[in-house]
């Protein structure tokens, strides 16, 4: 049985040729077949002419188009279409007496076909002028596609059921037919004729010959593919992959769940517990079981959706570093280096092994607003208890002792005392709150209600306090980079940034204020002052967070020694580097140092250093790829703002980290898990 035709034409202001186009069409058609012209307000006599012919054969319908482009005025016509095979139409072409019948045929020959592409004449505005030769070619592959691609849409054909798959497609979009033919490449087969099917008019008006600059070839190409990556999404839900019995036993809604909230205590427990050893049995702590769950029963998920996580070829560049990790333990275990050191520093990383099963849970924009939440109010919490901390501070000597050693030994920070005997407390985890007050604003934006925002103020009040008394200048540096960030990359947002920073200044200096009466004295801003006084104050000392830097001349000497032991251990192996677990002998005992990108050099050399950048800084080109999308109005709706507060956090961790080991913890891995999750997500996250 033959099968049903629907040919869409995108229509505008095309009086002067789609007769003779719909003409060369209809003897081709059966009964059940049909034209639909899509018409996009055009101004001349389009509409009324297509209303002529269709007085004379009721296949034609007319439609109303978008009017937001020639590509979503196609998919307009694709939407309303009915029949088996989807026939592309320009409106000012002439389709060769045959072209129906013979691609009918492929699609009845190969059942696997899914598209057909063809060539084409060329002729100027009268078919007797001979015009530039158009030379259609087809290049198999999706990469070859994208960047040269093969699809010319009047030269195509494709099954409706295939292409249904794909939707809902997000209008407007760039090219329909370089969508169409991608997901064929992808997800279907493409079959080519040799065949010139169409005469293809050449005249001033046409939007496919027009030319392009370089830039703007790249620049489209690079946005035509992030839409593609968003319609697949829609396919692979429709389509899932086909897996063994046992990973669709173990990807139940059930372990999905489990997965999720495993990762979502994960992330709360780096937001919370520092070095993760408040709950501990030898050397499993809460933290390390609660990531081996989250590992084991996200991998299944990760396994079913890989054909969506590896679509981007940046995550196999993070697994490459993976197998970096691996082969410089074995250059370690060559070098001498001691195994519980070894260990250590493959634990530090250990939290990459995430990344697929992070990506592959957190798929939805619900559950990413989840994982948000927990970050935020995780991080308020800590807040709430550096608060409570700085109002009873000083306690009884017995219970000072006490805890002085329960928060070292768990390492969750450390307590301190300041010249001027002022307590400082320093939580590990108190890198998230200059991130959660990040995230504040973008909650605050997007508080449903008055009450909602007034418990965000509240919590951004005690963030900001938190931030102030940690009496940290690496906390307040990393903070300012993060604004002088937005600033300078996404000015548009930092008015209605700057108008949460008010009131939540506003907040927080209620609480110093009472602080100012418990004491008698405004201390805190007194002690902020003498630590922001940067006369004396070298970059250094302004990165610095580590708790020896409030005891004597010894903590300087130390970190002297530090980075000096580090240059010495780098020039005897720049290269390939010492190893993980090389130790600094003699000057410290411990695996790592407060000098993370020295540490780093010591142990994996120029090479591995190479593989610890990309691994690092994974999302940076698809976040630079992906600014075309931030909006020029309702910035404060648009996820990609969430994404520069999110980025603009990591920009803060990056220059703290200079002299402390954030960055290379699990605290600053799972930061870079919500990173790489949300840029990855971008467009499918931005249609919500």
């Amino acid at each position: 049985m033959r099968k049903t035709v629907s040919v869409c034409i995108a229509s505008y202001n095309g009086e002067k040729y789609i007769t003779e186009q719909i003409e060369s069409i209809l003897p081709q058609l059966q009964e059940t077949d049909e034209i639909i012209v899509s018409d996009d307000g055009s101004s001349d006599n389009t509409r009324e002419i297509v209303r002529d012919l269709i007085r004379k054969d009721g296949r034609i319908k007319l439609i109303d188009g978008p009017c937001v482009g020639y590509a979503s005025n196609f998919f307009n016509a694709i939407d309303h279409a009915s029949n088996d095979v989807v026939f592309l139409s320009d409106q000012d072409d002439i389709w060769a007496e045959d072209k129906v019948e013979k691609i009918l045929e492929v699609f009845d020959k190969d059942p696997e076909c899914t598209t057909v592409l063809h060539k084409m004449y060329t002729f100027h505005q009268d078919i007797s002028e001979k015009g530039e030769e158009i030379v259609v070619k087809y290049k198999k592959g999706f990469n070859t596609n994208v960047l040269f691609s093969s699809y010319w849409g009047c030269c195509m054909a494709f099954k409706k059921d295939f292409i249904k798959k794909f939707y809902p497609i997000k209008q407007p979009c760039l090219s329909h037919d370089q969508i169409i033919g991608l997901a064929s490449e992808r997800n279907g087969k493409t079959v080519f004729l040799e065949d010139k099917l169409i005469y293809h008019r050449i005249h001033k008006k046409n939007v496919t010959t027009a030319k392009r600059s370089i830039f703007d070839k790249i620049g489209f190409r690079f946005q035509m593919l992030s839409e593609y990556e968003a319609v697949e999404d829609q396919y692979y839900e429709a389509v899932p992959l086909k897996c063994p019995a046992f990973i669709d036993k173990l990807t139940t809604p059930k372990f999905e769940l489990l997965a999720e909230i495993l990762m979502l205590v994960f992330i709360a427990d780096c937001c919370t517990f520092g070095g993760g050893r408040v709950v501990a049995l030898g050397y499993f702590s809460f933290r390390i079981v609660v990531f081996a769950l989250a590992f084991i029963f996200s991998l299944p998920f990760a396994i079913k959706d890989y054909r969506r996580i590896t679509r981007n070829p940046w995550i196999y560049l993070t697994m490459m570093f993976g197998v970096a990790v691996i082969i410089w333990s074995i250059i370690g275990f060559y070098n001498g280096n001691l195994l519980g050191f070894i260990r250590a520093d493959i634990t530090r990383y250990l939290s990459f092994a995430l990344m697929p099963g992070f990506l592959a849970v957190f798929k939805t924009r619900e559950k990413f607003d989840k994982l948000i939440n927990v970050v935020f109010y995780s991080s308020v919490a800590l807040a709430i208890v550096a608060t409570i901390f700085h109002f009873i501070l000083p306690l009884s000597d017995e219970t000072m002792s006490w805890l002085k050693s329960y928060i070292l030994d768990s390492q969750l920070g450390g307590i301190s005392v300041l010249p001027s005997g002022t307590y400082r407390v320093y939580f590990r985890s108190e890198i998230y709150t200059q991130i959660a007050i990040l995230l504040g604003v973008w909650k605050v934006w997007r508080a449903k209600d008055r009450k909602e925002r007034i418990l965000v103020y509240i919590c951004l009040g005690l963030l900001v306090f938190a931030w102030l008394v940690s009496y940290t200048r690496g906390f307040w540096f990393g903070l300012a980079i993060s604004v002088v960030f937005v600033l300078l990359w996404q000015p548009r947002i930092f008015g209605e940034c700057l108008k949460v920073a008010v009131i939540s200044l506003l907040v927080a200096g209620l609480i110093v204020g009472v602080s100012a009466i418990k004491d008698g004295s405004p201390r805190v801003i007194k002690e902020v002052y003498t630590r922001v006084n940067i006369t004396n104050m070298s970059i250094e000392d302004m990165l610095s967070t580590d708790e020896v830097m409030d005891k004597d001349i010894r903590a300087e000497e130390l970190r002297v020694k530090t980075k000096r032991a580090h240059i010495e251990y780098i020039k005897e192996s720049p290269i390939i580097g010492k190893g993980l677990g090389t130790q600094l002998v003699g000057v410290r005992d411990s695996a790592i140092t407060e000098y993370s990108y020295m540490d780093a050099y010591m142990k994996f050399g120029f090479v591995g250093m190479i593989f610890f950048v990309i691994a690092y800084f994974v999302f940076v080109p698809r976040f630079l790829k992906n600014r075309v999308y931030s909006p020029k109005t309702n910035v404060t709706n648009s996820f990609y703002s969430l994404i520069t507060l999110l980025v603009a956090g990591y920009v803060g961790v990056v220059a703290t980290s200079y002299s402390n080991p954030f960055i290379v913890s699990p605290l600053g891995i799972s930061y870079l898990l919500i990173i790489d999750d949300a840029v990855f997500n971008i467009r499918k996250f931005d249609r919500n």
